[in-house]
């Protein structure tokens, strides 16, 4: 679903704004938006 430039650009945001780190193979894995929002409310 994510090209590599754009689940490290996931990455940084996640990082940058939410303080919630996230493995590259880990942002690879989600299908879809809500899986993104779905882990960054489960772990921030």
């Amino acid at each position: 679903f994510w090209d590599s430039l754009t689940a490290v650009t996931i990455q940084m945001m996640l990082d940058d704004e939410y303080g919630v780190k996230v493995d590259i193979k880990q942002i690879s894995s989600f299908k879809s938006i809500k899986e993104l929002y779905q882990f960054v409310q489960e772990n921030r």
